[in-house]
């Protein structure tokens, strides 16, 4: 069965309600990072990548092509296509949050942990939360 737009946009929903709820844990008391912070930027980028491909699919686009390895997890490229049929939500913040997100979350860095690895970090993700929050409000009428 398709997974519709509707569906992705559960999911989407879903996803950022996580990170909202794990964000508070991303800091030890020392200021230094939790290891929880993996699991708050793996379930961060499939927010993105599933409010995306709610957007791309409200617009048309099949399933069976979101899933092929073009667009998958590749931030960059559901981006491009979404902003070409009109996604125009919080542009400098999703641009900045797509730059910064998608090496990470195309290439599993958030989701396997390696020694000596690096991934990309935000100092603060209240202005990230806040942007996928408006993209939440900009598609609910039409997904909810």
């Amino acid at each position: 069965m398709p997974t519709t737009a509707k569906d992705f946009f559960k999911a989407a929903d879903g996803h950022r309600r996580a990170v909202e709820l794990l964000q508070p844990h991303e800091f030890r008391p020392d200021g230094s990072r939790d290891s929880v912070f993996f699991s708050i930027y793996n379930v961060l980028g499939f927010t993105v990548e599933l409010y995306l491909k709610a957007f791309l699919a409200k617009d048309g686009m099949p399933d069976s092509e979101l899933w092929k390895k073009k667009y998958g997890h590749n931030l960059s490229n559901l981006f491009d296509e979404a902003q070409k049929r009109g996604f125009a939500v919080c542009l400098p913040e999703m641009t900045a949050i797509i730059n910064f997100l998608g090496s990470g979350h195309a290439d599993y860095g958030y989701r396997y942990v390696q020694d000596g690895g690096y991934v990309n970090q935000f100092n603060d993700l209240t202005l990230v939360i806040r942007a996928l929050q408006q993209v939440h409000v900009s598609m609910q009428d039409e997904l909810a």
